[in-house]
């Protein structure tokens, strides 16, 4: 195996997962498959372990089993504790507001007259449908005679916080999450290739 990953089986829940999700990111399905379905067997799997299920799932095209994985670490997402830094609803719309001020003229123009939500995450309809629960934002495609408009943006606060590096540093980690996020979206082809129905935002 690459990097000389170990075989298993291992002691624990968390050694499953981690060698897993190692052979996961090296696109080594098989021995991947082996050991994150072992660690999401066991009682009280972790919203990371679900995650990672629902990735795997994806990846081998079993939609069904996905979406199932990923509706359970939304919710299991849902009911982990804040962050102690985490600020609150309001005082986060405003870092937020002063991020998409920041942004570089040509996605600020590309934003122009959308209307701007925030909330905690995404809905279970649109997880259901293929929405990667741990997604920082959702750009809702409204073309209007082919032009690539949008019209809604939703920018989700527990998933922009696992993406914090620095707690005190806030605003300036949300301009660079949110800038890096949307830059991506712009570059994205419209229609993205198979297997690709779930992204792999960490």
């Amino acid at each position: 195996l690459l990097l000389g990953l170990p075989e298993g089986p291992f002691e624990n829940q968390q050694l499953d997962f981690l060698i897993g999700r190692a052979h996961f990111e090296l696109e080594q399905l098989e021995p991947a498959a082996a050991l994150i379905e072992r660690a999401a067997e066991t009682s009280g799997a972790s919203p990371d372990v679900m995650y990672y299920l629902g990735l795997l799932r994806d990846k081998q095209g079993r939609q069904g089993e996905a979406s199932l994985a990923f509706l359970k670490t939304r919710h299991l997402d849902g009911e982990l504790p804040r962050p102690p830094w985490a600020a609150s609803h309001g005082r986060f719309e405003k870092v937020v507001q002063g991020a998409l001020r920041g942004l570089p003229d040509e996605l600020a123009k590309r934003l122009e007259g959308n209307l701007i939500m925030v909330t905690d995450l995404p809905g279970i309809e649109i997880v259901a449908e293929g929405v990667d629960p741990r997604t920082p934002l959702l750009l809702d495609e409204m073309a209007t005679e082919g032009a690539d408009e949008h019209r809604r943006l939703f920018i989700y606060q527990r998933n922009i916080e696992r993406l914090i590096r620095h707690p005190l540093e806030l605003q300036e980690d949300v301009s660079e999450i949110l800038s890096r996020e949307l830059e991506a979206h712009f570059k994205r082809p419209t229609t993205p290739p198979p297997g690709a129905k779930y992204s792999t935002n960490k």
